[in-house]
């Protein structure tokens, strides 16, 4: 049983009776309040009292006045009493997280993460502060990098929760972003099994509370399969996040949910940020498919979205600064890809610079995502031609990238751009050899599929065409099996190829018509004129003119769209220079002229 409070005189007993119901009024009576509170701290009251009090000044000058000096000087007063006095009350958890709060406004993040480590331990009997508390701390470590300590926190807290469900699954929920943001994918098969088992479990549960948690859970689920490749899979949990988002929109939000608000300020999103964010992923999933016309759809449904978000002040919290600064990024990367993809690259410049500033205005981000940059730099050098430009932003983009997995990833493509360049030396770089199937140190059916064409297109570069065929097989098989369009028309396309050179014309003009219609199905111009330069070339080894001279007049007309649109770039006053941020110094990308397109972009595959 709790420990009664100590009694006080009475007069005091009314001071704060008349303060509870001056601030409770309608309107709020706030001086009379302040006046009764302060009235009561001149009295020698036992310790329990002089915590209330300060608890309570301090809330009604956070929440009425714009006097910080006092609200701070109520709030360490409490703090104090608290350790003076050895109080056990949940007041004194309160006390020390409103003041770790506003350590976190003022900046001074060492401090709040000191007060809300102490006060987890006082927070033990007390369930929703510990876990208000447990997300707060891991928010920080995840802000400043320190993964390892926010995971022991969660780890923790999962012990603490084991009986309360929805908790649990809101850690394995943030454990998993973590995960993925530390690109440790060995370890998300396992928090996806938990989350489900313990979601099973789950009786008496409103959807209003656990479909935000299952949200999250989702998209990082769809955002993994993306990135291993596992499309089909990832199609599955894409329906299953619109699902829940579409339900989420329709429910009223809970009324006793209020410290939902600023759960994991850093990881976990509200209502309408999980809605951007459904629209920005959809995006992604269809621009790895090879589905770009329908990515550059969702990605303006995004833009539209956090548009409205922004303009509606009635609810400042659904969008907040530092979201709005990530989802700005993600939709610009996106639209720099997909206008690239779609062989639009001065409608790439446009976000490409608004990306650039964004960074500008933020060193720290520009800090870890220089990798980022010079890979956008180094696709847009590849779609105007310009092969050794495109060579010079990948190796930046190997050396400066902090994530393992996206390091090897940008090896297969920066090996997909040396066979590209036709150089002499090309044959005899180690990154083709480093980017063999047998040596990849990931296996994932991303990987494997593109190590193997771009192994297929050294193969059939130096006239090995059994080996070429074999190789493309495989692409075509991984590719179609984990529904990856673009990697599938490509392979096709290679094998197409292949034949041709072996004089097998029925076999290559089936898999050249089966490239051709894939690539139309999801709109890849690039992998598109592969398959009509083919199949003029098949139908003039066959004595079929008409047929011969109908698919060139196509891929001309394609290739002249191309050129115009490149042209634009260069007419462009955006395109003399990009000028990027590198913290001390500015480096300058000159865009040089028109090189010559390749067969079988490397954007295919981003």
């Amino acid at each position: 049983m709790a420990a009664q409070p100590p009694k006080i005189d009475n007069y005091c007993e009314i001071l704060f009776a008349l303060a509870d119901h001056s601030i409770e009024s309608n309107p709020p009576e706030v001086l009379l309040a302040i006046r009764s509170l302060a009235t009561v701290m001149k009295y020698n009251l036992p310790s329990y009292y002089r915590i209330k009090a300060c608890l309570q000044l301090g809330k009604i000058y956070a929440k009425y006045t714009t006097n910080k000096n006092d609200m701070l000087s109520y709030y360490h007063e409490g703090v104090a009493e608290c350790d003076k006095s050895a109080d056990s009350s949940d007041m004194r958890v309160e006390l020390c997280c409103l003041l770790a709060e506003e350590y976190q406004t003022m900046k001074q993040t060492d401090n709040a993460l000191h007060l809300f480590l102490r006060s987890r331990e006082y927070s033990r009997p007390f369930p929703q502060w510990h876990r208000h508390i447990t997300f707060k701390i891991a928010a920080i470590y995840c802000s400043n990098g320190n993964f390892e300590n926010a995971i022991a926190i969660l780890q923790d807290g999962i012990s603490y929760f084991h009986q309360d469900g929805v908790v649990g699954i809101q850690i394995l929920a943030t454990l998993a972003q973590i995960a993925l943001i530390q690109g440790n994918y060995p370890v998300l098969d396992s928090l996806f099994k938990k989350s489900e088992l313990l979601m099973a479990n789950l009786v008496n549960v409103h959807s209003s509370i656990i479909e935000p948690v299952k949200a999250h859970l989702y998209f990082v689920h769809v955002y993994f399969l993306i990135s291993v490749g596992e499309m089909k899979q990832a199609f599955v949990q894409l329906k299953k996040l619109q699902q829940s988002i579409q339900l989420i929109v329709s429910l009223a939000k809970p009324e006793n949910d209020a410290m939902h608000e600023n759960v994991l300020p850093y990881l976990w999103l509200s209502n309408g940020e999980l809605c951007v964010l459904t629209y920005i992923i959809t995006a992604l999933y269809n621009t790895y498919n090879g589905q770009v016309t329908k990515a550059d759809k969702y990605i303006s449904k995004a833009t539209n979205h956090l548009n409205e978000l922004m303009a509606n002040t009635a609810r400042p919290r659904e969008i907040r600064s530092f979201m709005l600064t990530l989802f700005h990024l993600l939709i610009f990367k996106q639209m720099v890809v997909i206008n690239l993809l779609l062989g639009r690259p001065a409608e790439a410049l446009k976000p490409m610079r608004s990306m650039i500033e964004l960074y500008e205005n933020n060193k720290q981000l520009f800090t870890t995502e220089q990798s980022t940059v010079h890979a956008l730099l180094g696709m847009y050098a590849m779609n105007v031609g310009n092969t050794n430009l495109a060579k010079y932003h990948f190796e930046l983009a190997i050396n400066l990238c902090q994530r393992y997995d996206i390091r090897e990833y940008l090896k297969l493509l920066q090996a997909m751009v040396l066979l590209n360049s036709g150089a002499a030396t090309a044959k005899s770089d180690p990154i083709l050899q480093e980017t063999m199937p047998e040596n990849l140190p990931i296996r994932n059916t991303k990987f494997l599929a593109l190590s193997y064409l771009v192994h297929a297109i050294n193969q059939f570069q130096s006239s090995r065409l059994d080996d070429a065929r074999n190789l493309s097989r495989e692409v075509i098989r991984l590719a179609y099996e984990a529904d990856l369009l673009s990697l599938t028309a490509a392979g096709l396309s290679l094998t197409g190829y292949t034949l041709l050179h072996q004089n097998k014309l029925q076999e290559s003009l089936e898999v050249a018509t089966s490239a051709l219609q894939i690539a139309r199905d999801i709109s890849d111009s690039y992998t598109e004129i592969s398959a009509l330069l083919l199949l003029s070339d098949i139908y003039r080894f066959s004595g079929d003119k008409f047929r011969e001279e109908e698919h060139r007049r196509l891929y001309n007309n394609i290739i002249d769209e191309i050129r115009q649109n490149q042209h634009a770039a260069f007419q462009s006053p955006m395109s003399n220079v990009v000028q990027v941020s590198n913290l001390d110094s500015h480096v300058k990308v000159w865009m040089l002229s028109l090189n010559r397109l390749n067969s079988i972009s490397i954007l295919t595959f981003l």
